[in-house]
């Protein structure tokens, strides 16, 4: 009976993990859905100014248009946060002695919890990452080319293949490790420099979830832009540019436009993740707090 109990607890407190997760996301990617779809119109399209972006956006579009792509968002955030936050929290305690607490883990186990919990979550959601990217970066001010997540989930699969859903999987995977690895590591590990001997205020999560954020993005932004401009290649039947995959799309970017390419809207990417990530940690802590028993 005792085992039931102990199994029963754990699967409440793993799905109080994924609501929590899910909630958590969903409310950051809201906050900043305008400056993320700015940046991922940097990252696809042609111009290198996010003021003549967002300028472009507002005069043809209007205001609610920088919300384009953000339904479909939080359709894929949802599931992302949810399995990202939740295994992340039980890799750790996978690797947790027993009575030991998690949080003070070494930071090689951090690390590894962190980046097992970005390949769960990429080998789970990649292609509505992929759908994602692409309904944020149309910039058709008439007929839209897709009308929403599943529109272009399945004219994807009918004109470029199966295959074709999970389109710079590498370079995500790439970037996810390291990305996801170096957050959450760094998040606990700000947390404990914040407060040692107890849980930290809400200032404190918000400001380590801040620059935990900012580091583990800027650190894999170049892998990030080579990974948005794979989703986009050849998108509905359109020629392929990058035929030999994700090392012949970061060479060819390199020799025609140089290094700044691969750096194309960093700025604007931590304007939006300082307070996206923030939001995210902080939220999923109180949230978490609130549900878990």
């Amino acid at each position: 009976m005792s085992d039931q109990r102990d199994a029963a607890v754990a699967l409440r407190t793993f799905g109080c993990q994924l609501l929590s997760g899910g909630g958590a996301g969903a409310f950051s990617k809201t906050c900043v859905a305008p400056i993320e779809r700015v940046k991922v119109v940097l990252q696809v399209g042609k111009s290198s100014s996010a003021t003549s972006v967002a300028c472009s956006i507002l005069a043809e579009q209007g205001v609610a248009a920088f919300w384009r792509g953000n339904g479909v968002n939080v359709m894929r955030i949802v599931p992302n946060a949810a399995i990202k936050f939740s295994c992340n929290d039980a890799y750790k305690q996978m690797l947790t002695p027993v009575g030991a607490d998690s949080c003070r883990l070494p930071i090689a186990y951090k690390l590894l919890a962190g980046s097992a919990s970005g390949v769960t979550m990429t080998l789970t959601t990649y292609p509505l990452d992929l759908a994602r990217t692409r309904v944020t970066a149309d910039m058709s001010s008439g007929d839209r080319q897709f009308n929403g997540l599943f529109d272009c989930l399945g004219k994807t699969w009918r004109t470029e293949g199966s295959g074709a859903l999970y389109k710079g999987l590498l370079p995500s995977l790439s970037s996810i490790i390291p990305y996801i690895g170096i957050g959450f590591t760094l998040y606990d590990e700000l947390k404990l420099w914040a407060n040692p001997d107890g849980p930290p205020s809400f200032g404190a999560r918000l400001l380590a979830g801040a620059g935990s954020g900012v580091v583990a993005q800027s650190a894999t932004y170049p892998i990030d832009t080579v990974r948005r401009k794979m989703q986009m290649d050849g998108q509905l039947g359109t020629p392929r540019l990058y035929k030999a995959g994700s090392l012949d799309c970061a060479v060819q970017l390199y020799r025609v436009h140089g290094v700044g390419v691969f750096y194309r809207g960093l700025l604007v990417n931590a304007i939006k993740t300082t307070p996206g990530a923030a939001i995210q940690f902080a939220a999923y802590d109180m949230l978490k707090g609130l549900s878990v028993p």
